[in-house]
C-alpha cells in the first residue's frame, strides 16, 4: 500500500522539485500548497509491478488522485506501555 505523507513532490512528475539529503526547511512541507501540487506517496505493494513493491517507493500524486493501494496510516503512541502483548499465553 503507498501512505499519503504531507511531503510536497512539486508541480511537474518528471522531476520532483525536492531532492535529497531531506531538508524540512526546503518547502517541501508546505502545507499551504496549490491543489494541483503533486504530493509524495511512499510504499508499494505486490499488486503492481516488483518494482513497485519496495517500501522505499517514492510516488507523485495529486491530491485529488485515489485508487485501492493508495491510503494512510494511523499512529497511536500510548505513554507507560509495557510492551506486554494482551491476551498471550
Amino acid at each position: 500500500m503507498r501512505v499519503w505523507t504531507s511531503s510536497l513532490f512539486g508541480m511537474r512528475d518528471d522531476l520532483p522539485d525536492f531532492g535529497y539529503p531531506y531538508n524540512a526547511a526546503d518547502g517541501r512541507e508546505g502545507q499551504d500548497a496549490s491543489a494541483a501540487a503533486l504530493r509524495v506517496a511512499r510504499g508499494g505493494s505486490w499488486a503492481g509491478l516488483e518494482t513497485d513493491a519496495r517500501c522505499a517507493g517514492r510516488f507523485d500524486l495529486r491530491p485529488s488522485d485515489w485508487d485501492n493501494f493508495v491510503g494512510f496510516r494511523i499512529a497511536l503512541s500510548v505513554e507507560g506501555c509495557s510492551g506486554k502483548v494482551v491476551g498471550s499465553h
